[in-house]
Order: C-alpha cells, then sequence, then structure tokens
C-alpha cells in the first residue's frame, strides 16, 4: 500500500511566544518592496518588476494582507529573533495568545480587537506571494503568509489563542540577522497605511546615514503599489512631509527642474553637503606641500547617486548582504579617502567585489576592510 506523506507542519516542533516586549523586527527586504495593501481593503493583486526583482501578491474576495495585519507578523518575527539571540531553539510553528500580541501592538483588549485580529489571520493565510527576491536567477518562489492557521477560542467563542505556521522563506530571512531591521517603538501607533509603509522604507534605506537618502516621488509611487493615481498619492505624500517628521526622521521636500524629492535624514544627523568634486587648478599650491598643522580639511565628498540597475547588479555580486549597507559603507570609505570617482556606478560594483572576495569572517574583518585604503 502507498501511503502519502502527512504535511510537514505536523513534525514541526511548536515555538510559544515568551518576550513580553521585544524589539520589534521587520525583514529588509520587506521594507523595500510593495507586499502589502496600504488601503484596508483592496482585492486587486499587486504586482510589482524591475530588473530581476518581481513581486506578485494575490488574495481572496476579502482581499490581500494589510500593512494593519503586518503587525502580527512583526510580532512573530520579533519572538523569533529575540530567541535566536539568546540562543533558545526556535521553530516555524508558533503558538501565540491574543492578549500578549494586541498589547505587544498597543491595541485595545476586547471583543472588536479579537475579531480583527482573527480576520488578520485568516487574509494573511489566504495571501499568496510569488517572488524572485532571495532566490537563484530564473527561479520564483511561491507561498503563503500563513501557511497553516489553527485558531483555539473562548467560552464567547472569541480567538483566545492560536497555532501558526510561517513560510520557509520568511523564516530563512529572520534567521539571518543581517535580513532584519528594528523599528521605532510608536510604529505600531501610525494611523496611515501610508506612513507606516514610508516608514518602513526609510528605516530600510536611509537608516543612520549621515547624508540621509532622498527619493524621486514617483520612484516612491511605484514602491508603494498603491492604486491610487499618481497626484492623489503624491498629495498625500506632501501632507505627511509637510509636518516636517516621521517617528524619527526628519523630511523635506526638494525640487530639481519638475521633479521632487523627499529628503529624510536621521534625527541628531547632519546630510552631507551636496558639492561638486573640487576641479583641477594648476596654479593653486600643492596640498602635500603645505604644513600637516595649518592643511585645510578636504571638502566633503558628495553624496553620490547610483542607478536602479547597479543595486541589483550589486546584489548578485555580493550575496548575502545588505546592498543598502554595503552602499553605506562605500560611501563612508569615499569621505574617508576624499575622493569623488568619475563613474560611481563601476565603483560601487568594483566595491562590492571587493567585499565578496575578500576572505571577511566576521565584523572585525570587514571593518579592516572598510578601513582599507
Amino acid at each position: 500500500m502507498n501511503l502519502r506523506k502527512p504535511p510537514q507542519n505536523e513534525d514541526l516542533p511548536i515555538f510559544t511566544t515568551l518576550f513580553s516586549s521585544p524589539s520589534t523586527k521587520d525583514s529588509q527586504e520587506l521594507m523595500e518592496y510593495p507586499f502589502l495593501s496600504l488601503a484596508k481593503k483592496r482585492t486587486q493583486p499587486i504586482q510589482y518588476r524591475s530588473g530581476d526583482v518581481e513581486v506578485t501578491v494575490k488574495g481572496t474576495d476579502d482581499g490581500i494582507a494589510t500593512i494593519w495585519d503586518w503587525d502580527l507578523m512583526l510580532w512573530l518575527l520579533s519572538q523569533i529573533r529575540t530567541a535566536l539571540d539568546r540562543k533558545q531553539p526556535v521553530s516555524r510553528k508558533i503558538r501565540f495568545n491574543r492578549s500578549a500580541f494586541l498589547k505587544y501592538a498597543r491595541r485595545s483588549n476586547g471583543g472588536k480587537e479579537y475579531a480583527l485580529l482573527e480576520a488578520s489571520i485568516l487574509r494573511l493565510q489566504s495571501t499568496t506571494v510569488r517572488t524572485s527576491i532571495r532566490v537563484k536567477r530564473g527561479v520564483t518562489v511561491a507561498f503563503s503568509w500563513l501557511e497553516s492557521a489553527e485558531i483555539l477560542r473562548d467560552d464567547q467563542g472569541h480567538l483566545k489563542d492560536a497555532v501558526v505556521v510561517i513560510p520557509e522563506w520568511l523564516y530563512e530571512a529572520v534567521c539571518d540577522h543581517r535580513l532584519v531591521l528594528t523599528l521605532h517603538p510608536d510604529y505600531f501607533l501610525l494611523k496611515k497605511g501610508l506612513e507606516r509603509w514610508l516608514y518602513r522604507l526609510i528605516r530600510k534605506q536611509a537608516g543612520n546615514r549621515a547624508q540621509g537618502w532622498r527619493w524621486p516621488l514617483r520612484l516612491l509611487y511605484e514602491r508603494s503599489g498603491s492604486v491610487q493615481a499618481f497626484k492623489y498619492f503624491a498629495h498625500q505624500l506632501r501632507s505627511i512631509i509637510q509636518t516636517g517628521h516621521l517617528l524619527d526622521y526628519q523630511l523635506s521636500l526638494v525640487s530639481e527642474g519638475t521633479e521632487s524629492f523627499l529628503v529624510a535624514v536621521r534625527q541628531g544627523q547632519r546630510p552631507v553637503p551636496d558639492l561638486e568634486p573640487p576641479r583641477e587648478d594648476p596654479e593653486r599650491e600643492d596640498p602635500d606641500s603645505i604644513a600637516p598643522e595649518t592643511r585645510p580639511e578636504p571638502p566633503p565628498v558628495r553624496f553620490l547617486k547610483l542607478k536602479p540597475r547597479t543595486y541589483e547588479l550589486g546584489r548578485k555580486i555580493a550575496r548575502g548582504y545588505d546592498i543598502y549597507g554595503l552602499e553605506a559603507d562605500w560611501q563612508t570609505l569615499l569621505q574617508r579617502q576624499h575622493r569623488a570617482p568619475q563613474d560611481p556606478d563601476a565603483d560601487f560594483l568594483a566595491w562590492c567585489r571587493q567585499v565578496a572576495t575578500a576572505p571577511v569572517q566576521d565584523w572585525q574583518a570587514y571593518q579592516r576592510l572598510l578601513k582599507a585604503e
């Protein structure tokens, strides 16, 4: 007699949530691309493609998973990451209590919230994702945000506890500390979907960089996966920028010709001036002939902008590294060397190759590579 194998989920050990207030962790890849609906009710699929990056998200008539539904996934990922950091056993199969999650997400505790939580679980389970991120070239991976969900109810029929299984693709991400970032503790207090999405993107790309980051509004529109017309999206975005800040980031809007850019800088950081590289002057004094105590400091190298294709090539060259972290280190190295490359894209890719081929085994070794001139 030939019997089929039972579902693998049955063989997984159960990881029970242990930590009441872990720091909130999110997947860097999910912060960068449109994987979630910014509206509370959306049935239209999300379809995004740029170079080799493909993201397709589909749901049912009840809609696709929203950025508010993702609060639960943040809770689960944070539990796993905290346990890993403390050298405790973890699993993709997780059991949690409703009250613990609601307290963590800074929500009220009552029948309405229990129903909303159950609806979130169902949308996460019924939303299917197809992507080419973090797989071999020519390969596409497909999964649901929750492979399965078992709901345990109280005497009133409300959700009390749940046992869920997260997909292997997401589990691998949270197990690699290089692929997760910590969010601001007040993230859950952001009301608007666009604010939540914008903060996550800024946190991913601007980070703690002294020069901050800037994005064309049109690029932000494409990355958001929004179904609004661009003019309405831009209007809402400008309203957020006019407040001057988003949690711990300072926001401003600058224009160059007909294009507008969002600029975000971590509070307490000062952006590096966008200076042109110094021109050669045959009559100026040789700086090496000036005494060290009187030699002026060279002007900071301007913040160099890279082409979108360069990021894709950099990911292929330095697999496993955070491409934006590599870019920040490259910018730091240029500042230290007071060097402004004529071809920033080629120079950055050369840095990626240096990192990828060097015998970098630990953080100290990487820092030695970064300081090498």
